[in-house]
């Protein structure tokens, strides 16, 4: 068993986009009042869109093939690639998870 390494603030603060000040004050034990978390926007560069988009979407899979998985469902990240195959206009979850791995 790996041991997890600990995540410093600005990584947090990066992945919720919130600011880096409130997280260090969660992180001390301050209660801290903090704004919902907002949806950081795309990139303007289409390389740098594509690779959001495709970091966002591994994001959902993963939080979806969670869920699956918790209600007991048969092969939970194949199913959760399909859903967000139909969902982002690709055939299928293999030609999703393709485009995927070209655009990491």
């Amino acid at each position: 068993m790996t041991k997890r390494k600990s995540e410093s603030p600005e990584d947090i603060a990066r992945r919720y986009g919130i600011d880096v000040e409130n997280v260090r004050a969660l992180l001390a034990g301050e209660n801290v009042r903090v704004d919902p978390v907002r949806k950081i926007e795309p990139p303007k560069d289409w390389r740098e869109y594509r690779k959001w988009l495709a970091t966002d979407i591994k994001r959902e899979i993963e939080a979806r093939a969670d869920v699956l998985r918790r209600e007991g469902e048969r092969d939970p990240v194949r199913q959760a690639e399909n859903e967000a195959a139909k969902q982002h206009g690709f055939a299928n979850g293999p030609a999703l998870n393709r485009w995927l791995r070209r655009n990491r």
